[in-house]
């Protein structure tokens, strides 16, 4: 492996994510089997098993117990809308959400650094053009 190149099971793993992205895989599919894997790709049985552990990982697909890997129904992302006020005891959108018994919800995250807004430098006493931690929530 030259430098710079990624890992086998990382190669797999992406070609495998576009498959679903792309819809050639599209949920509820069965994920090709671990010979099958190996055998499409020319790789190892430990590379194919880490693959498949990378797309767990990101929820993309479950394992089901004697049956296989499957591909995972992706919710479709809706907004949600939030507001800064709570009255003592009270619970955020998503949890008060959650509370309705047909409702089962999860979160993402993805935080980076980015350079403060005006607006964001105001907010936080800083001056505009510091670097500041922006997360994103997907509920």
């Amino acid at each position: 492996m030259t430098f710079g190149e990624q890992p086998a099971y990382l190669r797999v793993a992406g070609d495998l994510r576009k498959k679903i992205a792309d819809g050639l895989l599209p949920p509820h599919t069965r994920l090709p089997s671990q010979a099958r894997i190996r055998e499409e790709y020319g790789v190892s049985d430990t590379v194919a098993l880490e693959a498949r552990k990378v797309l767990m990982a990101e929820g993309l697909v479950e394992g089901r117990s004697g049956s296989g890997t499957y591909v995972r129904e992706r919710p479709v992302p809706r907004r949600v809308a939030r507001s800064g006020y709570r009255p003592t005891g009270g619970a955020t959108p998503f949890r008060q959400e959650q509370a309705d018994g047909d409702a089962h919800g999860t979160w993402e995250s993805r935080s980076e650094q980015a350079e403060a807004s005006v607006a964001v430098a105001e907010r936080l006493a800083i001056k505009p053009g510091d670097r500041v931690m922006c997360t994103r929530y997907v509920f």
